[in-house]
């Protein structure tokens, strides 16, 4: 029979090979998460555990679990840094490039700053969006209503990045800030958004597809046929 001390390594053993057998189904493939995972495995192969490292190996598969939990959200915190990171050196090449800071006492420092900083104020402004139809959406399925005080501290923040107003009366709306918030709210908005882009471009480089002639042609016959009939 199997003492407690074996006992209790075959039991972390079926864990971390449940663990990488999740990782495996699942494609969350990451080299490092791998590599944790065989270090575990080949150890409580090799090894007779004491009490002590019974218990830290327990917690190291815990670890490793709540990494495989998070491994998705980790992707898209890295691909958020990367679009960030994108958009500022894009913005700074694209201004340099045009000539606006080629010397330090240039006067389109000030210009690049205001492009600078709007982009990120655009960035946060859709960032705003997604938060509140995550929120929304949160408060229709009526679990938990501090959505709703949440919705209260938000709507303000919505308003005064949308709407001019001055001596309590709304002058009009920021029509790019707007656009940005909508973009982060609605998917739908963004994908109709970016398809209206390519048909202009299209008509921009004259890239609109053209009608085949024999199509055409075959169309006349058609009409011509049926109104033979």
């Amino acid at each position: 029979m199997l003492d407690t001390k074996d006992e209790n390594r075959l039991l972390l053993l079926n864990e971390i090979i449940r663990v990488r057998e999740r990782i495996i189904k699942e494609n969350k493939r990451d080299e490092k998460l791998l590599k944790k995972c065989e270090e575990i495995e080949r150890y409580l192969n090799n090894s007779r555990l004491s009490k002590d490292e019974i218990v830290k190996y327990k917690y190291k598969v815990i670890v490793l679990e709540r990494e495989v939990d998070e491994y998705e959200s980790s992707k898209k915190k890295t691909l958020l840094w990367m679009i960030a990171i994108t958009g500022a050196i894009t913005s700074v090449l694209n201004h340099v490039i045009n000539g606006g800071v080629l010397k330090l006492d240039s006067p389109g420092w000030e210009t690049f700053f205001t492009k600078y900083f709007g982009m990120f104020l655009f960035m946060l402004i859709g960032v705003i969006g997604a938060i509140s139809k995550l929120l929304l959406d949160e408060y229709k399925t009526g679990k938990d209503k501090t959505d709703q005080i949440l919705l209260g501290f938000l709507f303000p923040v919505v308003f005064v990045n949308l709407f001019s107003y001055n001596e309590g009366q709304i002058q009009g709306v920021i029509i790019v800030n707007l656009l940005i918030f909508v973009c982060g709210f609605s998917v739908e908005f963004i994908l109709l958004f970016l398809n209206r882009l390519i048909d202009i471009a299209k008509k921009t480089f004259n890239l609109e597809e053209k009608e085949d002639p024999s199509r055409a042609l075959g169309s006349l016959d058609n009409k011509a046929s049926t109104e033979n009939k």
